[in-house]
């Protein structure tokens, strides 16, 4: 990972992070960057509300910035799997951005706001892949096209509910 006053950078390629007790993977939480960014391109990150025996409830993904206003965060699944409770975005200062391009995302739990209020979630040509195991998920974001007309698979046999103005292919 690189830091400086005005950018954060880090990036997955293999291995496993694994995130206990509900933690929450927070973007420039504090830091006053400008701009922070996290490829997966591999590997697993899992968050657990214990010492890694149950996977999270409420631990989430935040895409918002404190004391960081006007930042942009970009999460990029490129590859490997994200398993999380739930995605948001709170600040609207903050420019959050999820790009689907291949990895797995799969719910850690049922929720009916698993992932919403990001400023932009695009769907690029690798794809958005959704497991939802046995778990029913909504996902009241929209899901743009980012190019490359990249579409959605489901896996799993709970439900995906799609409430957003979706633009993927």
């Amino acid at each position: 990972a690189q830091y400086d006053t005005s950018d954060v950078y880090a990036e997955q390629n293999a291995g496993n992070i694994n995130l206990f007790n509900n933690s929450s993977f927070r973007f420039n939480w504090n830091v006053g960057a400008s701009t922070s960014t996290f490829k997966q391109n591999g590997g697993n990150v899992t968050f657990y509300s214990d010492y890694g025996t149950t996977l999270a409830t409420s631990g989430r993904l935040d895409l918002d910035a404190n004391a960081a206003n006007s930042s942009t965060n970009t999460y990029h699944l490129n590859g490997g799997r994200l398993t999380v409770g739930y995605i948001n975005q709170t600040d609207t200062s903050t420019l959050g951005t999820f790009n689907f391009n291949g990895g797995t995302l799969k719910a850690a739990t049922s929720r009916t706001d698993f992932m919403q209020g990001l400023s932009v979630a695009n769907v690029l040509s690798g794809g958005a892949i959704i497991e939802t195991t046995n778990n029913n998920i909504t996902i009241a974001q929209n899901l743009l096209d980012g190019g490359g007309n990249g579409g959605l698979t489901k896996t799993g046999t709970g439900t995906l509910t799609l409430n957003g103005t979706n633009t993927y292919t």
